[in-house]
């Protein structure tokens, strides 16, 4: 990918922000919804906005790739129920209809990343150019909810930085899974893509070398953090 589409996808809300509560807490914390919508946005497809070409599935790859759109549409779908669960209650948690409906999403999100893994191991990691940048990116969506299933996420990252320094892949996606992951292993993020909204604030989780943040960023065609905890702002329609 070029320099301009990759610049292109990092204006985009899908590297918005993540999330930094593992799915058991969520799923034993209810109350932590708030936190939990900020992934339900950040992991949403990106689709072709911004400007960035579309790149359509290969003949060969035609099959493989309507099976991971429809991977995707499903992680979304469990989401997008949630997410309009807490929007028709008016931000007021229902916690026992809460629970629920997280169950469901994790119970979803372990049959998806199994599927997954067959694919994978009969057609190698989905690509662009094999499946088309829907796909991939949905193959992506899937990944980043398998935190059940943290070798698959490693597995993963390694295919995803190999594609971004073939350029082909995304960088938001490797600082994503990379900090995501590293925030598991009980370590500070690199890319400060962690977050969470804690009293109506942007609370970005511990950082390495916060100083240099914006250069480790600006390498993956990410904005300033500056800019990202703005744009966080704006998003969620939070106080400057």
């Amino acid at each position: 990918m070029s320099k301009t589409g990759r610049a292109a996808r990092a204006s985009r809300v899908h590297g918005l922000a993540s999330h930094v509560l593992s799915d058991t807490h969520m799923l034993t914390n209810p109350h932590s919804v708030a936190t939990l919508l900020i992934v339900l946005a950040a992991c949403a497809p990106t689709g072709t906005q911004g400007g960035a070409p579309q790149v359509l599935p290969a003949p060969g790859g035609r099959a493989e790739a309507e099976e991971l759109l429809d991977l995707g549409r499903r992680d979304q779908g469990i989401r997008d129920e949630l997410s309009a669960a807490f929007q028709v209650a008016g931000g007021q948690v229902d916690t026992v209809a809460m629970s629920r409906l997280v169950a469901r999403m994790d119970s979803a999100d372990r049959v998806h990343s199994a599927r997954l893994r067959e694919l994978v191991q009969r057609h190698g990691w989905p690509t662009a150019r094999r499946v088309g940048a829907e796909a991939a990116e949905a193959a992506f969506l899937v990944v980043q909810h398998a935190s059940h299933d943290r070798p698959l996420q490693r597995d993963f990252l390694a295919h995803l930085e190999r594609s971004y320094a073939e350029g082909e892949g995304d960088g938001q996606a490797v600082a994503l899974l990379t900090d995501r992951l590293r925030l598991a292993d009980g370590r500070p993020q690199l890319y400060g893509t962690q977050a969470s909204i804690e009293n109506g604030q942007v609370v970005i989780e511990p950082i390495e070398d916060e100083a240099g943040v914006d250069a480790r960023r600006a390498r993956l065609g990410m904005p300033p953090m500056a800019e990202y905890i703005r744009m966080m702002r704006q998003h969620y329609g939070l106080p400057e």
